[in-house]
Parts: C-alpha cells; sequence; structure tokens
C-alpha cells in the first residue's frame, strides 16, 4: 500500500507526553508512523504522573476526561496539539473501556496501552503487535484532533474499534475521504 500523507503547515507539531513509565520504543514508533503518515513534526515533551484525581474508585480505572484535562493545562510551547501516552485502563461513562481519548477538533488526545497488550508484561518489553496496536489508536486519536470522525468505511484508520480483534484488522493508513478531509482542513 503506498505511504499517505496530508501537508499540515510547518508550524504546527504534535507534542507526545509520556505519562507514568512507558517504554521509549513504544513512543519511538508511534512518532514514527505520525511522520510518516500524517507528514506532522513530532517533539517529545516532558513526562508527567499519572493524574490521581483521574481514578475512578468505583470502577477501578481512569476516567479519560479527567486525564484529558489535566493534559490539556500543560504547558505547550510551540506545540499545536498534544498525545498523551499511558498505561492505565481508561473510561469513558458511556463504554466499558476505551484505547484512546479525544475530542473533534481539540487541542489534546491521549493512548492507553493497557488493553492494547496481549500480557502485562508486553507493556515493559513491547511486541511488535503492541507497537502497531499503540500506532494505530495514535493516528487515529490525532485524525479526531483534525475534526475527523469516526468513518463507517472498515478499511480505514478512523473507524470506530472497541476491541483489539477489531483494532488488528483496520489498516495503518486512512482512506480516500478522511485523506481528502485531512489535506483541505486548514491546520
Amino acid at each position: 500500500m503506498p505511504k499517505q500523507s496530508f501537508e499540515p503547515k510547518k508550524s504546527f507539531d504534535i507534542g507526545i507526553i509520556p505519562i507514568g513509565d512507558i517504554p521509549q520504543l513504544i513512543l519511538d514508533v508511534i512518532a514514527a508512523h505520525i511522520v510518516e503518515y500524517m507528514n506532522l513534526e513530532v517533539r517529545f515533551m516532558p513526562d508527567m504522573a499519572v493524574p490521581i484525581q483521574a481514578w475512578q474508585q468505583s470502577r477501578q480505572q481512569y476516567d479519560a476526561g479527567r486525564v484529558l484535562r489535566c493534559i490539556d493545562g500543560r504547558t505547550r510551547g510551540d506545540v499545536e496539539k498534544l498525545l498523551g501516552v499511558l498505561a492505565v485502563d481508561l473510561f469513558i461513562p458511556i463504554f466499558t473501556h476505551v484505547f484512546g481519548s479525544a475530542r473533534q477538533g481539540a487541542d489534546c488526545g491521549i493512548v492507553s496501552i493497557y488493553r492494547l497488550a496481549d500480557h502485562p508484561q508486553e507493556r515493559t518489553a513491547p511486541t511488535p503487535r503492541l507497537l502497531e496496536r499503540s500506532a494505530k489508536v495514535a493516528m487515529h486519536e490525532i485524525g479526531h484532533l483534525y475534526d475527523l470522525v469516526h468513518c463507517e468505511d472498515n478499511h480505514c484508520l478512523m473507524h470506530f474499534s472497541g476491541n483489539v480483534e477489531e483494532l488488528d484488522q483496520l489498516p495503518v493508513f486512512f482512506c480516500r475521504y478522511c485523506l481528502s478531509f485531512l489535506k483541505q482542513h486548514p491546520k
């Protein structure tokens, strides 16, 4: 499959924030995919602790919305959008879990590797499957940051996937309609 890209203005970047203990290899693979497939400049930002205020005792999970609010309050410098990467179990009120979260057109998103690993030890010694899943979720969430919605085409990275089996079936690229939107979208 040929490489897909869209042309952003050079002044717009994605800042990747490790939240908690995230293997550098996962961060590097996510960054490489963003650069290669989305043609965006990536910067690694200083890490931050997992926000304890996002912990929901009754669910034994972290509230994705609260994590996003903590990231949104971070100093960005010259970085336009932020992507946090963490290894905790996330939820939003209408789902039992999510792989990531980003509001359409917002300035920050998150990716959790917690449920992307087939086994807990993969979170510290990433396998190729975990690396690919992490990159897919990261690019999907960045798509939302650039105003894309979920796509009905199940051969598009913006197609919703609620489990890793569905995520594994998605390609690492956007359909022609989503790609066209990204190319036309003013950054």
